[in-house]
């Protein structure tokens, strides 16, 4: 009976190592009570144990809660502590720049079949758990936009089939009427809601070719992920420059069966329709302020909202001016410049003069509406000819789809 006893009050004191002192000093003082009194052979000493012992369980069942109670409270503190710990931090972080080059590196030698494979096999080889495909790729591949001045203010739309907004309070087929009660009198469609524009898209990219040479020594040194950086935002660049260029004048320089077409071309329009104005200069082959003013108050739109493209070699010439007959020739800088035309901003390009007698361009970009399905960028090896290449695609194309949107400035 007391060795039992015994065995009892150790078991006590075991299960008290996780509790406060008084709670500890509440159950020693019971154990020890229990083994006073387990001499006693009498039934009045058996009575008294059965009491006690009945008595210990009721507080074993108390200390079975204190101590999940304990146990929370300490692992809620321990959450907190990670919780406070953790502020800020991303599971990215995991990847050290060296982990990126071997990304990097993976992402170089593997076709792209076994592209995400490999790059979890470097997550798993440096014990880094948590992340997915997508990811990794966007954490790794991360490249700073280089922007454009004219494809960055287009706008963005999901939708195939636009109908033009906007009216011409002068033109009869554009104006709302009023119907008649007369059933045979039937209702005129207005005109150019009715034709509309519909977006064409198409993959537009950029190839570029590296020799594994160059590669194998941005690998040694551990810079691999900043060329891939830095190609993805060199062929975005140019793709969408090639775009903006479309949009204005045209792909004039590639081949057929390689010309970007899927951009509504607003620079080579002759005649005046409802979303582009033909302005013509008063005086034939010389162009004026005046004249670029006209041209930007036929687009419908504020000041704000309206960028004028022009030629490199007009927009220096307009900018040149005179105080009084005598005077120091003055430049007007960019802003001035357009400030007088009445648009937001001038931009200045080379490529005008490949549209015969055009001038000028005057534009709502953000009317110039761009849909994109599908944009992505590929590395791959080629190595039978030593080479790595980088592509960027963008399945994409864009139109103006509102009215009075944007003027041309053109020789007659």
């Amino acid at each position: 009976m007391k060795k039992e006893l015994l065995t009892i009050a150790d078991a006590v004191k075991h299960l008290a190592n996780g509790l406060s002192e008084e709670d500890k000093n509440q159950l020693e003082q019971a154990a020890a009570a229990l083994v006073a009194i387990a001499g006693k052979a009498d039934e009045e000493g058996k009575e008294e144990i059965k009491a006690r012992l009945d008595q210990l369980k009721a507080d074993l069942d108390k200390v079975e809660t204190s101590v999940a109670e304990d146990i929370a409270n300490r692992v809620q503190k321990l959450r907190d502590e990670l919780r406070g710990s953790m502020a800020g931090k991303k599971a990215t972080d995991a990847l050290t720049p060296a982990i990126i080059n071997e990304i990097a590196i993976a992402i170089r030698n593997t076709n792209k079949a076994g592209r995400e494979a490999a790059v979890m096999a470097v997550l798993k080889q440096n014990d880094i758990t948590g992340l997915s495909f997508p990811e990794v790729m966007k954490a790794t591949v991360t490249y700073e936009r280089k922007p454009t001045e004219i494809f960055d203010e287009f706008g963005t739309t999901d939708i195939d089939e636009h109908f033009l907004v906007g009216i011409d309070e002068t033109n009869a087929d554009q104006i709302a009427k009023q119907f008649s009660d007369d059933p045979d009198v039937q209702k005129d469609i207005q005109e150019l809601a009715a034709e509309g524009v519909t977006i064409r898209t198409a993959y537009v990219g950029k190839l570029q070719r590296f020799s594994n040479a160059a590669l194998d020594k941005a690998e040694k040194a551990g810079t691999l992920n900043e060329v891939l950086n830095q190609t993805t935002a060199e062929l975005e660049y140019m793709t969408h420059r090639l775009a903006e260029k479309a949009a204005i004048v045209g792909d004039n320089v590639n081949a057929s069966g390689k010309k970007v077409t899927v951009f509504q071309t607003i620079g080579t329009t002759t005649t005046s329709n409802g979303r582009i104005t033909v302005v013509n200069p008063a005086t034939a082959g010389t162009v004026s302020l005046l004249d670029l003013a006209k041209a930007a108050d036929a687009v419908d739109a504020a000041v704000s909202e309206k960028i004028a493209v022009l030629d490199k070699s007009l927009a220096r010439l307009l900018s040149a001016f005179t105080y009084g007959q005598g005077g120091s020739v003055h430049i007007l800088s960019d802003d001035e410049l357009a400030a007088q035309i009445g648009v937001r901003k001038i931009v200045k390009a080379d490529y005008l003069s490949e549209v015969n007698g055009l001038h000028a361009v005057i534009l709502k970009p953000s009317a110039y509406k761009v849909q994109t399905i599908k944009e992505h960028s590929v590395a791959w090896p080629e190595w039978r000819n030593n080479a790595q290449y980088f592509i960027y695609e963008k399945n994409m194309g864009g139109a103006l789809v509102e009215l009075k949107s944007a003027a041309v400035l053109r020789e007659a």
